[in-house]
């Protein structure tokens, strides 16, 4: 018994520490001496800062101006790329979001702010759009209509 109330507070405690989303299109974002792999030169820029304003970045170099109010994050040993995209996506073709919803946050969680679905689905047009809204947490969506192959399309006609 004390085993498993000593797991249950310990559960409660790592949620209550755990990272809190930040909307960067409502808050002025600074990321500080972070190191920064371009893709238009073969060198990493070091200990630069980063400033994000209405979900954009706005400025990049080593010293910047920004809001009292700004999000500060220390970024010093850490490096910044470029969002990833991921072409070959597949998004579970299904009627519940839910399911769909899980694999979006994975493809964010790891660097992926874009990508295009290959199995298209009419849900996918609804998650789409609450991922544009900030509905839902997730990249940017391409989406397709559905696989015309032997499976789904017999003839010709269909």
């Amino acid at each position: 018994m004390k085993a498993i109330v000593s797991f249950i507070f310990a559960l409660i405690f790592v949620a209550s520490i755990g990272q809190d989303i930040i909307d960067s299109r409502q808050r002025e974002i600074v990321i500080r001496s972070v190191n920064i792999v371009p893709m238009n030169k073969e060198e990493v820029l070091a200990n630069q800062m980063v400033l994000i304003k209405d979900g954009k970045i706005s400025a990049i170099g080593p010293k910047l101006k920004y809001g009292k109010d700004a999000l500060v994050i220390d970024a010093k040993g850490k490096y910044l790329i470029p969002g990833l995209a991921e072409m070959h996506a597949h998004v579970p073709p299904i009627d519940d979001i839910e399911p769909m919803k899980e694999v979006l946050f994975l493809f964010a969680a790891n660097g992926i702010t874009t990508i295009r679905g290959m199995l298209g689905h009419p849900k996918h047009l609804e998650l789409r759009s609450k991922i544009s809204s900030g509905e839902i947490l997730g990249p940017r969506l391409y989406t397709t209509g559905p696989s015309f192959n032997g499976l789904g399309v017999k003839t010709p006609e269909a």
